[in-house]
């Protein structure tokens, strides 16, 4: 008889689990919120708003996917001065002096900008349109990857990736 009602008693309590995990499961299923509420969604627009500076440039030389050679944390701030700003309206400045070169012609202007995702999107001039990615930004940082280059040498292929490092000024 006490075999018999621990055996009764599992079975009560067994049901019970059931029940409630699946009462629970369905109250996330029917209740769930959209991934976008859980995850912050980054206003790249505004927080590329200002005046920023190329510190450093790393770049990476593939072949195929495998890592051929690697330079990180180049400093492009001993050799030039490269300075983006991005206002509002989607208008850019730039302004680009070669400190090795006293004779280089110092390049300013104006262009745009407009961000789609992650993807950076710069008009300067009659260049056409160029793109980068962002691959992270904060209030005083930004690190973007360059449009991937290809390049041939010694009859091989290669592909050349370059990010940049901003700091903001």
């Amino acid at each position: 008889m006490y075999i018999f009602n621990i055996w009764n008693l599992k079975i009560v309590i067994m049901k019970k689990v059931f029940f409630s995990f699946f009462m629970l499961f369905s109250f996330f299923f029917f209740f769930r919120c959209s991934s976008d509420d859980h995850v912050a969604q980054i206003n790249y627009q505004s927080m590329l708003l200002g005046k920023w500076k190329v510190m450093t440039m790393d770049t990476q030389i593939y072949k195929g996917d495998v890592l051929q050679s690697e330079e990180m944390g180049y400093p492009t701030h001993e050799h030039a001065i490269f300075t983006l700003e991005f206002k509002s309206g989607n208008d850019l400045d730039y302004y680009l002096r070669n400190l090795d070169d006293v004779e280089a012609e110092v390049m300013e202007g104006q262009g745009t900008y407009r961000i789609e995702g992650k993807t950076l999107f710069i008009t300067i001039g009659d260049e056409g349109e160029n793109y980068c990615e962002i691959v992270s930004i904060t209030a005083t940082n930004l690190t973007v990857q360059l449009k991937p280059d290809e390049f041939t040498e010694g009859g091989e292929n290669f592909t050349r990736i370059n990010y940049l490092n901003l700091v903001k000024l």
